[in-house]
C-alpha cells in the first residue's frame, strides 16, 4: 500500500429481517427451551449480519401483547385442526398455521419471550437488535375469517381504505387518514418501546404499501 492509499473500510454488512412467523412454524412439533431460542441468533454470530430486524407482528402479534390480539387468540391447543380459529383454511393449510400458533403459544406458556431473548442474545454476540413493525399487513384479507386477522380489523370495516368494494388486497388495508387507525397502531408502538430494549425500531410501511383512502382512478391499488 502506498502512502497515498487509505485502508479499505469494511463496507459489506447485512441487515436481516426475521418475519413474524418463520421461526415458529419451522420448529413446529418441538418443545423449545431458552437455549433453542438463543441458538437462532447464534447462527449469525461472526457473519456479515450486522443488524437483526425482528418482526413481532402482522395483524396479530407473535408474543403475548396486552394491546393487540396475539396470534393464538381463540386457539384451543387440545382442539381439532378444524376448530373455529382454523376452520376457514383449506385442510392442507391448517398444519402450517397451527404450527405457528401452537409454537408461539407454547413458548409463552413456558414463560419464554422470544423477542426479549433475541435482543439480549444479539448484543452478547455483537449484533445490533432492532424490531420491525408491519404497519398495514393485509395477508389473506380475501378470507375475512382467517386466523391471521385481528378482531379490530374484522369489526371495523369502515376504517379500511376502500370499504365499499374488494378488488385488491390493498383495498382492505387500514386508512391512516382515520385517527382511530393511527391510535390503534400507536398502542403497539408504545408497548414495544416499553416492553423491549431494542437498538432501533423500523416502521415497515412497505409491507404493504398503501395506507390512505382510495380517491378513484388507477388500477385498483390507489394513487
Amino acid at each position: 500500500m502506498s502512502r497515498t492509499e487509505k485502508p479499505q473500510a469494511e463496507t459489506t454488512a447485512r441487515c436481516l429481517n426475521e418475519d413474524n412467523s418463520h421461526f415458529f412454524y419451522t420448529r413446529a412439533g418441538q418443545r423449545l427451551d431458552a437455549a433453542a431460542v438463543d441458538a437462532w441468533v447464534d447462527q449469525y454470530a461472526g457473519t456479515q449480519v450486522r443488524e437483526l430486524l425482528l418482526c413481532p407482528n402482522c395483524m396479530r402479534t407473535s408474543y403475548a401483547s396486552r394491546v393487540w390480539d396475539p396470534i393464538w387468540r381463540g386457539y384451543d391447543p387440545h382442539g381439532p385442526d378444524d376448530q373455529p380459529l382454523l376452520a376457514s383454511l383449506k385442510p392442507d393449510d391448517r398444519t402450517g398455521a397451527r404450527g405457528w400458533i401452537h409454537t408461539a403459544w407454547q413458548l409463552d406458556q413456558d414463560g419464554i419471550d422470544v423477542y426479549a431473548r433475541w435482543i439480549a442474545r444479539s448484543r452478547e454476540v455483537g449484533i445490533s437488535p432492532w424490531l420491525s413493525m408491519r404497519m398495514n399487513d393485509v395477508h389473506n384479507v380475501d378470507d375475512a375469517r382467517c386466523y391471521i386477522h385481528s378482531e379490530f380489523w374484522r369489526e371495523n370495516p369502515e376504517l379500511r381504505r376502500v370499504p365499499y368494494r374488494f378488488a385488491e388486497w390493498a383495498d382492505r388495508a387500514f386508512d391512516y387518514g382515520r385517527p382511530e387507525v393511527r391510535e390503534y397502531h400507536l398502542k403497539l408502538i408504545r408497548e414495544l418501546a416499553e416492553r423491549y430494549d431494542f437498538d432501533g425500531l423500523e416502521l415497515d410501511w412497505m409491507r404493504f404499501g398503501f395506507h390512505f383512502r382510495f380517491l378513484g382512478g388507477g388500477l385498483g391499488w390507489g394513487p
